[in-house]
């Protein structure tokens, strides 16, 4: 029993991981605070983020992007877990920004079905973004 619990540590651990890493690279984008892109994604910054209206982020194509809809998961470490809360519409549900604010280091924010549009007018959908506490 212990072995198979083991296991199925490893497992989701490896799945978090491509969830957090491989699927962030598909879509390269970070989130912009005060007009200016964030780098290095600290848990300050991301609360902030979380608070900001509207959420805007900046994608590889080098364009500012608004969100529109999305889901939102938070996945931590220690313990192992995700935890969902359910669709945003142009914000973080409260309940998910209050766990962001309890993050550490490794933890990560994750949007699925990522609805967005350009200052454009262009519209745009992404599988996964993630930011992930450093």
């Amino acid at each position: 029993m212990k072995n198979m619990k083991k296991l199925l540590c490893i497992l989701f651990v490896a799945l978090a991981s491509l969830l957090t890493e491989n699927l962030h690279a598909q879509s390269a984008c970070k989130p912009v605070l005060d007009g200016g892109v964030v780098e290095n994604i600290t848990l300050e910054n991301l609360v902030k983020w979380c608070d900001s209206k509207p959420l805007i982020i900046q994608c590889d194509d080098g364009k500012k992007y608004e969100l529109k809809t999305f889901q939102v998961t938070f996945f931590t470490l220690k313990p192992l877990m995700n935890r969902e809360f359910g669709i945003g519409e142009g914000g973080i549900p409260i309940k998910a920004r209050e766990t962001v604010a309890k993050g550490l280091t490794g933890d990560a924010l994750i949007l699925k079905e990522v609805n967005m549009s350009a200052t454009t007018g262009e519209s745009l959908q992404v599988p996964v973004i993630s930011f992930k506490i450093k």
